[in-house]
């Protein structure tokens, strides 16, 4: 029977009718009570709802027909909870049998199980027996130890007194005598330092003119053979002197000059490609310096400066951090002083840093702290403000802007300049007075040339 059956004949007919129908077609040997079935049948309706009620979902439909297509699962009788009828004598001298042997075997188990428990309570009296003997010899031994305790300590003040005693009768007879005797050995004592004294004095001299004696005509070594190169103590040394704007051809005969004085020489002296290579170095130490020390700084201000010789135009960046010491960055050579030429130079120098510093980082590290800068770094961080952080562009967007007030004073001086020789052309059809041409200069008006002649003539 399916349950599609069961759940066509409850929609037909009752509950009731739907229990019977049930029962009706259980074909099993040994039926359930009606009360089986009746719950047999609530946990099907239960089902059979619960379904229904999952039938929208994607796989709810599948699930009610395949579970209206099983058969359907009738009660099983629980056979072990029925008592057999007893219907004869036979059957009650056997069921009385069973009875009196169960009694037996439970019997016997329980008398067992005594005997078992009495044997334990009897081995659990000896382990008492034997834990409250050890016990009882323990406290003996304890009173016995704390009787010799007493006892020493007894022993140990009675001489700790005898010995407080003897010291007394002792310090009263030999303590002036030692007190005496102390005294006249430190007064032998600052003698022999005094002695001391005298002799290291007399072995430092010695050795100084032992070091005198040995310094003439001693070769210093520079240059390591091994290495082929010079030793970082005298590249120190040549990094001073051309710190001190030394020229590179005469590095080598100030170090032969300066050593001909102390009667020294010195295994090779550098040349001036060598001195060049040293300089190099030098400028790789000092961008090294710059991306380990600066870029890490906070709150810098960069500088920049042009000048002009033989008829080149050089740019210097130099950037001062917040306790003031100056930095330079570095001297290139520029095309004119426009932003962009001035932009260009000086992302040149933050890619050499980069180079040396094996690291793209720096030159941002370095942008992003400066608070303080002259107009020409406006662009760089404009048009690389998508590639900052956000702690970067809020320190950008904090950065003051100064202009150097010296190029509107030297450009409103040529304005004037211009102005009075237009003035003094006017006032003098074109032939302003000048008694000695020398004087004269480009461009130069009379009052301005008036007022330099005045300036040298009382100044220095």
């Amino acid at each position: 029977m399916k349950n599609s059956n069961v759940l066509n004949h409850y929609k037909e007919t009752n509950k009731n009718c739907a229990v019977d129908f049930i029962k009706s077609n259980d074909q099993s040997s040994c039926p359930a009570t009606h009360d089986a079935y009746i719950k047999s049948f609530e946990a099907f309706i239960e089902k059979v709802k619960k379904l229904q009620k999952n039938k929208h979902r994607p796989k709810g439909a599948a699930d009610l027909e395949l579970f209206l297509d099983e058969d359907y699962k009738f009660p099983q009788a629980q056979l072990q909870k029925r008592v057999p009828h007893v219907t004869t004598n036979e059957d009650l001298d056997l069921k009385n049998s069973l009875i009196t042997s169960k009694v037996n075997e439970q019997t016997k188990k329980l008398t067992e199980k005594l005997v078992e428990t009495e044997t334990l309570l009897k081995e659990k009296d000896s382990e008492l027996q034997l834990k409250e003997t050890a016990i009882s010899s323990v406290k003996s031994k304890l009173v016995s130890t704390q009787l010799n305790l007493k006892r020493t300590k007894a022993r140990e003040t009675y001489s700790q007194q005898k010995i407080q005693k003897l010291e007394h009768r002792v310090t009263g007879e030999c303590c002036q005598e030692s007190k005496n005797r102390i005294k006249e050995l430190e007064k032998e004592l600052a003698e022999k330092d005094k002695v001391i004294a005298d002799l290291s004095e007399n072995v430092q001299y010695l050795s100084d003119l032992l070091n005198d004696n040995n310094l003439e005509n001693r070769t210093i070594n520079i240059f390591d053979e091994i290495s082929q190169r010079y030793t970082p103590s005298f590249k120190e040394c040549v990094y001073e002197l051309l710190r001190l704007q030394v020229s590179a051809s005469k590095v080598g005969s100030i170090v032969e000059s300066v050593l001909k004085l102390m009667n020294c020489s010195a295994n090779r002296l550098p040349s001036k490609p060598t001195v060049l290579n040293m300089n190099l170095q030098r400028l790789c130490l000092s961008q090294a310096q710059i991306a380990e020390v600066f870029a890490k700084g906070e709150n810098t201000c960069l500088l920049t400066d042009e000048t002009s010789k033989f008829g080149s135009k050089y740019m210097g960046y130099e950037a001062s951090d917040s306790s003031g010491q100056l930095w330079v960055l570095g001297l290139r050579d520029i095309e004119t002083k426009s932003s962009e030429d001035t932009l260009k130079v000086f992302k040149e120098i933050l890619s050499d840093i980069d180079n040396i510093s094996n690291s793209d980082s720096v030159s941002r590290e370095i942008v992003a702290h400066i608070s303080a800068t002259m107009k020409e770094i406006i662009p760089l961080t404009y048009h690389n403000y998508d590639q900052f952080s956000n702690e970067e562009r809020s320190s950008l967007e904090n950065l003051n802007n100064f202009f150097c007030g010296l190029h509107a004073l030297v450009n409103y001086a040529e304005t004037s300049q211009k102005c009075m020789s237009e003035v003094e052309k006017e006032i003098f059809d074109d032939a302003p007075p000048i008694t000695d041409s020398s004087f004269r200069q480009q461009n130069e008006p009379g009052t301005c040339r008036l007022v330099r002649t005045a300036s040298k003539a009382f100044g220095e």
